[in-house]
């Protein structure tokens, strides 16, 4: 009995000792009472024992009824657990699930691997596509840089949110959030909204023409407003503005060159008529009619070219003597030109070249081979012009006609506000021209120069054309 008794009681602290080190929590209580319980009966079984040894004492059998109690009372609440332990998974069940969870495990390990591998080919397609990205920004802004075309994006509220390449002095950092009255001048602002506001309405593009003032002037702008499609509705406007400064002071100054071209085409004409008015008045027959006009008209025509080489700007005396000299049909003079370099406006440059076509006429009348000395100089002193025609022999020359005359005693110095002298003697001819000098070239290129500032200073006030949007 005493070794069955510590048999139990080792059993029990064993089995007890196993349940705490398996650390089960649902199965801890349970286990603990039973262990006490097993416990309990060793230790009964022990008092019994020891009472037999003495037999009057009934303290030990009441201990060991005390205890019996006891164990009856644990075996009757471990009796409460039997179906909470009867639900437990047995071994081979237990077997199952650690496999099943081992298996559920390595699945979701393939796939955290499986979502780490595409997070990785997702990043590489960003970093791709934002590398894409970067080279079509750099590349659009290389396309606009310094072309002057602005590109805008507002929303509904045209409200901007993006602005590339701004007018001076705007910057489009400045202008993200902010409305066009808050950026554009007011007038330009207004009518820009209307036009952007349609946009957004109809869905359809429009078109415009806008005028933008800086500090170094006005700033011409065509331009094109396209709505932003979003699941087939309108998120806001895209603008694109183009410079078109050159191109419309380039259209303003081809104005002013034809209106310009007709006016000195009339005046041609006009010079052209008078002229064969006046040549037919003094000629005798139609041959020397024709041979004094044709003479004149190719005078004419040579100072035409060069005034079209010189863009009208005006032509030097020199240039004009050295064509009409280069023009005679006989051998040239013994020729002497002195003067400092004189530039002639267009309509001297013209007059100019008739006088000297009628003095180079009076050398074609000098006989085959005659000697002959040409002086031609002139100069300009505190304003006046002096001009000095001189020829010394071959004979007395052809004295001009009526036409010649009039235009070496008349016209021309009336143009400079002087006087003339023609004269010509048996072996000699002398013509002295006296004037203004301001009248003859400076002042032609003051008033182009005036003119060009006119010209720059109305361009500012150009006015869109009729079939503008604006």
């Amino acid at each position: 009995m005493t070794l069955v008794a510590s048999a139990s009681v080792c059993v029990g602290f064993l089995w007890l000792l196993f349940r705490l080190r398996s650390r089960i929590g649902p199965r801890l209580r349970p286990m603990a009472m039973m262990s006490v319980f097993i416990a309990a009966i060793a230790g009964a079984n022990v008092l019994h024992y020891v009472a037999k040894f003495f037999p009057g004492h009934d303290v030990l059998n009441a201990m060991a009824a005390l205890v019996a109690a006891g164990a009856l009372v644990l075996a009757l609440s471990i009796w409460a657990f039997i179906p909470g332990l009867s639900r437990e998974p047995t071994h081979n069940e237990l077997v199952t699930a650690v496999g099943e969870l081992r298996a559920e495990r390595d699945a979701r390990r393939a796939a955290v691997d499986d979502l780490s591998r595409a997070r990785d080919e997702l990043e590489r397609r960003v970093a791709e596509r934002t590398s894409d990205l970067d080279l079509a920004r750099r590349r659009f802004e290389t396309a606009l840089q310094g072309t002057g075309i602005v590109v805008a994006h507002q929303d509904c509220d045209l409200r901007y949110t993006w602005m590339y390449n701004p007018p001076p002095p705007l910057k489009g950092a400045d202008t993200i959030g902010r409305l066009p009255e808050e950026v554009l001048p007011a007038d330009l602002a207004r009518r820009q909204a209307v036009i952007k506001r349609r946009v957004i309405e109809t869905g359809e593009a429009g078109k415009f023409e806008a005028l933008y003032p800086t500090e170094r002037g006005a700033i011409w702008y065509e331009g094109r407003v396209e709505p932003l499609m979003v699941d087939g509705r309108v998120e806001g406007v895209m603008t694109v503005s183009i410079d078109v400064t050159r191109h419309i002071l380039h259209e303003r100054q081809l104005r002013v060159l034809m209106r310009e071209l007709t006016h000195r085409s009339k005046n041609l004409l006009a010079v052209v008529q008078g002229m064969a008015r006046q040549s037919s008045a003094g000629a005798s027959d139609l041959r020397l009619f024709m041979k004094g006009f044709d003479s004149r008209l190719a005078a004419l025509s040579r100072a035409h070219e060069s005034l079209v080489d010189a863009n009208w700007r005006g032509v030097s005396l020199r240039a004009i003597l050295d064509r009409e000299i280069a023009a005679l049909a006989t051998p040239a003079p013994d020729l002497k030109i002195d003067g400092p370099h004189l530039l002639l406006s267009p309509e001297a440059a013209q007059n100019f070249a008739l006088a000297i076509n009628e003095l180079v006429g009076d050398l074609r009348a000098a006989p085959l081979g005659a000697a002959m000395a040409v002086d031609v100089s002139w100069r300009v002193d505190d304003g006046a012009l002096r001009f000095d025609w001189r020829r010394n022999g071959g004979g007395p020359g052809a004295p001009p006609d009526d036409f010649g005359q009039n235009l070496l005693n008349r016209v021309l110095p009336r143009q400079i506000g002087g006087a003339a002298q023609l004269s010509h003697s048996q072996d000699a001819c002398a013509y002295t021209l006296e004037g203004k000098a301001d009248l003859v070239a400076p002042l032609g290129r003051r008033a182009l120069a005036k003119d060009e500032q006119a010209f720059q200073g109305r361009a500012v006030e150009w006015r869109p054309r009729q079939d503008s949007n604006l």
